[in-house]
């Protein structure tokens, strides 16, 4: 969709259209190679959609600077709610992005450990 046409939605369709279009299944849960998998495609996924939707908040940033200087209150404070609306959802996009990261790494680190620990490299206390 074009971002003049993003930009000019009411702010309650820019909500629904954002939640509809930028919504992702973040893994419950990492205990296998396919959810190591799935992880992946999903931090690639939420980085583009990252990218796309920084991309169309400088617009509305800019957007909303015009809508002020043109002294259309009305249009001017919806520009606001759209540039406040697509910030929500960046920040929701980049929570995402890291929980998924950590949770990768965290994954990553115990793998790491077990190794160690399996191969004598950690001996564990004796009671």
């Amino acid at each position: 969709m074009d971002m003049n046409a993003i930009l000019n939605m009411e702010p309650v369709m820019l909500l629904k259209w954002l939640s509809n279009e930028f919504s992702v299944d973040i893994p419950k849960e990492i205990v296998s190679v396919e959810d190591m998998d799935r992880a992946a495609k999903t931090l690639l996924q939420l980085s583009t959609q990252y990218s796309y939707l920084q991309t169309l908040l400088s617009y509305a940033k800019v957007a909303t600077r015009e809508a002020k200087r043109t002294g259309d209150k009305q249009y001017y404070e919806d520009m606001v709610d759209r540039k406040e609306i697509i910030q929500n959802k960046v920040d929701s996009i980049k929570q995402n992005y890291a929980a998924v990261s950590r949770s990768v790494t965290i994954r990553i680190e115990n793998n790491q450990e077990l190794r160690m620990t399996a191969s004598g490299y950690i001996k564990g206390e004796s009671t």
